[in-house]
């Protein structure tokens, strides 16, 4: 209850086939936030990567009901955008992005969630204007003037430009970026790496498989040493700070590679959690880091149940948008309940005051 909570499930990596087209599927991202927000009280932090790559953003920006619902989630402050560095808001962590596709001689998209490839530089300046401005009236124009074709996909365009706009001026919505030391992706890989090389961690063949992953994982290391020594354009040299330099990107992955891609997921969303202000991380404490690393190895690594995914119906977002209210409610409570550093800390406790609270709203 009122605890922080940043979801590795709402990777944007994971990624899930929607037949339908359209609307949000059930996915496990979209289930913890639901459990987190409805069963728990608690707010969900997402990052910048999440924010412009994530399926469930994706698919919310083409839902009506569902984009609707997700903005009051925001501002309500149970969905947080986490901001970092020097970045003060969405606005212009996108504008640097749209900036810098702008310079690019490559051609690929700038976000998921905006379907503009970088060779189109003229509807990239758009965007950029949209947001440099806050000024919509040119993407809305191009929305109605659209093709069949186009129209869905500017649809989705005006729609990201939306909430990245509403996004930057929403304080609730939005957290601050964290001060002080934080943990860098080489650190958390070398204690991963080193934990999960301890001998008879995992029985069986997956024991094979995870020390294949770990030698593969060290070769990609090499390989990237070895090419940043003979780069000579800084702006195309790799950055071991950047999962995407580790992770094999090539559709048809053997199982140890596919393994790899695993881990350095794993490492990035460590990463990413350690530095989100004010987060309730799952290991601290009595729980050690080694603990909560083998259960997220067990879920995301050894599962091979593949996750059938259904629609989120209209009556659950709004169930999130009920229990948000919720949330506003309690702040305002002379009863303000604070949560401890560590989320598995009290969870019996914060269950059943989340439980009388919300009965209490009812009555």
């Amino acid at each position: 209850m009122n605890k922080l909570v940043y979801l590795f499930e709402l990777d944007s990596v994971r990624k899930y086939e929607n037949t339908r087209g359209k609307g949000v599927l059930y996915t496990p991202g979209v289930k913890g936030l639901y459990t987190e927000i409805v069963k728990k009280g608690n707010s969900v932090a997402i990052s910048m990567n999440q924010l412009t790559d994530s399926q469930l953003i994706r698919e919310a920006l083409g839902d009506d009901e569902a984009f609707s619902c997700l903005m009051k989630l925001f501002g309500a402050g149970v969905l947080r955008l986490s901001l970092y560095g020097n970045i003060r808001t969405a606005s212009q962590y996108v504008q640097q992005s749209v900036e810098k596709c702008l310079r690019s001689k490559k051609d690929r998209f700038v976000f998921s969630n905006m379907p503009i490839r970088s060779r189109d530089k003229v509807r990239l300046e758009e965007v950029r204007d949209a947001l440099r401005f806050s000024d919509l009236s040119v993407l809305k124009e191009r929305v109605e003037h659209a093709s069949d074709e186009e129209q869905s996909e500017m649809k989705l365009v005006y729609r990201f430009v939306d909430l990245i706009l509403q996004l930057s001026v929403c304080e609730t919505g939005n957290i601050t970026p964290k001060q002080g030391e934080k943990r860098s992706f080489l650190q958390f890989l070398s204690q991963i790496l080193e934990e999960l090389s301890v001998p008879d961690t995992f029985d069986g063949e997956f024991s094979q498989r995870l020390e294949n992953a770990i030698s593969i994982i060290h070769r990609r290391g090499a390989a990237m040493e070895e090419e940043i020594r003979n780069c000579k354009d800084p702006e195309e040299c790799p950055n071991p700070e950047n999962r995407s330099d580790w992770r094999n990107k090539e559709k048809d992955l053997a199982p140890d590679e596919r393994l790899a891609n695993e881990i350095i997921d794993l490492c990035y969303n460590y990463v990413v959690e350690d530095s989100i202000n004010g987060v309730t991380k799952h290991y601290g404490g009595e729980n050690s880091f080694r603990t909560d690393l083998l259960s997220r190895v067990r879920q995301y690594c050894m599962s091979e149940k593949e996750e059938k995914c259904s629609a989120v119906s209209r009556g659950r977002w709004h169930t999130l948008v009920r229990f948000a209210t919720y949330k506003e409610r309690e702040k305002k409570c002379a009863f303000r309940y604070e949560p401890s550093g560590v989320y598995e800390k009290d969870v019996t406790k914060e269950k059943w005051l989340w439980k009388g609270f919300l009965l209490w709203n009812n009555f």
